[in-house]
């Protein structure tokens, strides 16, 4: 059973587990290709889990019910995403239907043999060394090139908004980790540890320069706030990170002009003024508009799944609720609005007692955030499909989800 908890946690967290070997090897390659050493990595990754998933299945000789519901509508997609690509490209095949289906099929094979025997604190307590991983990858793949006289705002292989969210979820995992260690035997050591690391990700998720890192950033103190019961000596101290963190960003950006538009651009989002917004929206005002026409020619059932790639948008639209409405229309958006409000109020409800499902929920609005301004929900974003297949599971078919990270003070 331990395999397959690593097969699940190298999903959640491929894209971070990625840019540390990218950074350590030195593989530098297009983030923006269709085909990529990322692509076949993802693709090969998803057969080796539903291959272990399928041995495991024929060897034990059983499965379960939410396992046979899980494959039917993991097969009402693929038939779905066929239709979509037979409309429009005329094989039944494309190149972005074969992505979307290297990389969420087989996630969602492995949820359903996974999650009816799943234990959240075997996943949670692997938060400390994706931190420890993140870590490693901004020192070699940011903050020593910097050092060494180079500008660099990204990490080998992935866009600077990629890297924004990497560190941005490395600022998120360190505060989860912070609030499960917050009962404990108390050492000074590891509150410095917890200060750096809290400043370290704060500045380089901003020195990326992607605007959704800010959101996800406040997002993040905010939830920290709420279910640590803050006192008022534990909010000095993490403004005190963050007051720390801003000083070294501007001392950074006071340095190279190249970083500094960066840090402007996502900063630019606190703005009031329209028009700053959309001049470092890089290029999201005319996306949106070319999405909004497209949804209103087909409001009601979209344009199919997966469809984004083959209208004049020729990508997706940066922002969940357009790409569904894009889509499968209002029936479609109707839909995931009342799976997305479900998981929401089943994850809130369970991590009033239990921190395992608070780090679940962290994770699943993380995803969910960052899919409101970059990223598609048919390419990954892994914890927020966690999130809804766990909904599901949770209310249909039981409630008997084994974490031992019950938490008092909450």
């Amino acid at each position: 059973m331990r395999k397959i908890y690593l097969f699940l946690v190298g999903y959640l967290f491929f894209d971070e587990i990625c840019s540390l070997f990218f950074t350590i090897l030195n593989i530098d390659i297009d983030p923006t290709s269709d085909i990529s050493l990322y692509v076949y990595l993802k693709i090969f990754y998803g057969l080796i889990s539903v291959i272990y998933c399928l041995t495991k299945i024929i060897i034990e000789r059983k499965t379960t019910s939410f396992f046979i519901v899980i494959f039917m509508l993991t097969m009402l997609l693929i038939i779905l995403l066929f239709i979509t690509s037979m409309r429009y490209s005329n094989t039944p095949i494309s190149r972005s239907t074969l992505i979307t289906l290297g990389y969420l099929i087989p996630f969602f094979i492995l949820c359903g043999v996974i999650i009816p025997k799943i234990d959240l604190e075997k996943i949670s307590i692997r938060i400390p060394y994706i931190i420890l991983s993140l870590f490693v990858s901004g020192m070699i793949g940011i903050v020593i090139p910097n050092i060494q006289g180079e500008t660099v705002n990204s990490l080998n292989g992935f866009t600077y908004q990629n890297t924004s969210y990497f560190f941005s979820m490395g600022f998120l995992l360190t505060l989860i980790h912070l609030l499960k260690n917050s009962q404990r035997e108390r050492i000074r050591i590891r509150t410095y540890f917890y200060t750096f690391l809290l400043i370290f990700f704060l500045v380089l998720s901003f020195i990326g320069g992607g605007k959704g890192a800010l959101v996800t950033n406040i997002f993040a103190f905010s939830l920290y706030s709420f279910y640590s019961k803050i006192t008022l000596k534990r909010f000095l101290y993490i403004i005190f990170c963050c007051v720390i963190g801003y000083l070294v960003i501007l001392n950074i950006s006071n340095k190279n002009i190249e970083l500094y538009s960066g840090i402007e651009r996502a900063l630019s989002f606190l703005s009031l003024d329209m028009q700053t917004l959309w001049d470092n929206s890089s290029g999201r005002e005319s996306i949106y508009n070319i999405t909004i026409g497209l949804i209103s020619q087909k409001p009601i059932l979209g344009w199919g799944i997966g469809s984004s790639n083959f209208t004049i948008l020729r990508s997706y639209p940066h922002n969940l609720f357009l790409e569904i409405l894009l889509d499968g229309g209002i029936v479609y958006f109707l839909i995931f609005l009342a799976a997305i409000s479900s998981t929401l109020s089943t994850l809130y409800r369970k991590a009033k007692n239990d921190l395992c499902y608070i780090f679940i929920l962290s994770c699943f609005l993380f995803d969910f955030l960052s899919l409101q301004f970059s990223g598609s929900y048919l390419f990954g974003n892994y914890f927020f499909w966690f999130g809804l297949l766990l909904n599901i599971y949770i209310l249909f078919f039981g409630n008997k989800i084994r974490s031992y990270e019950e938490v008092s003070h909450i």
